[in-house]
């Protein structure tokens, strides 16, 4: 009897109305948060001015666990395959080596700084 391989994911998907929002801001190369839920805050974004901004590397793995809704500057919802665009070219200060490195040491439990 061959077993099937597990395919175990530690991706928690949520709904819409309990994930926080940002804003893109090219110019930043950053996630400008605009509505902030849950204490996501505690453990990722740096502080800019008065504004939480969240990494590109923050903003793949939020997304992907469904924490994080990531807004252009028309409010319209930019998808996890942009996103994956935006960390592949590596302008940004993340390289997709890098995110996986990020994500797998957050889905561990670690704080990344």
């Amino acid at each position: 009897m061959d077993a099937a391989p597990s395919t175990s994911s530690r991706v928690q998907f949520r709904r819409r109305n309990v994930a926080s929002r940002a804003r893109w801001v090219e110019e930043a190369g950053a996630g400008e948060v605009v509505e902030s839920k849950g204490k996501l805050w505690l453990t990722t974004g740096v502080t800019r001015g008065s504004k939480l901004c969240y990494n590109v590397e923050e903003i793949g793995f939020l997304v992907e666990k469904g924490a994080l809704i990531l807004l252009n500057d028309k409010d319209e919802m930019i998808g996890i395959e942009a996103i994956y665009e935006k960390i592949a070219v590596g302008k940004y200060g993340c390289s997709w080596d890098a995110f996986q490195a990020y994500k797998h040491l957050k889905s561990l439990g670690y704080i990344v700084g």
